[in-house]
């Protein structure tokens, strides 16, 4: 999913960072014209408008966030009784 978003995110004329542990996974992104970060994740984030993440699981997420798991599923509780509530995000 997240190798497509970044595709249509080029074709739209967006700029695109893109990040991978198999760095080539992204090897076609970069030769469209995105930016291969050399950073770690937790830092690629720093100072960016927009951040995309396509993580397996919960502890994935946490790694490459580099916050606490337990952290993360307090907020996407959070987020889950606002929707159940009706508020729209």
């Amino acid at each position: 999913m997240g190798h497509a978003l970044a595709s249509a995110l080029l074709d739209s004329g967006r700029e695109v960072v893109v990040w991978n542990r198999t760095a080539a996974k992204g090897d076609d992104l970069v030769e469209r014209g995105a930016v291969r970060a050399d950073s770690t994740p937790a830092q690629l984030v720093q100072g960016l408008d927009v951040q995309v993440a396509g993580v397996a699981n919960m502890a994935e997420t946490s790694r490459a966030a580099g916050v606490d798991a337990s952290a993360l599923e307090h907020h996407l509780d959070q987020l889950k009784e606002l929707v159940a509530e009706g508020h729209t995000m």
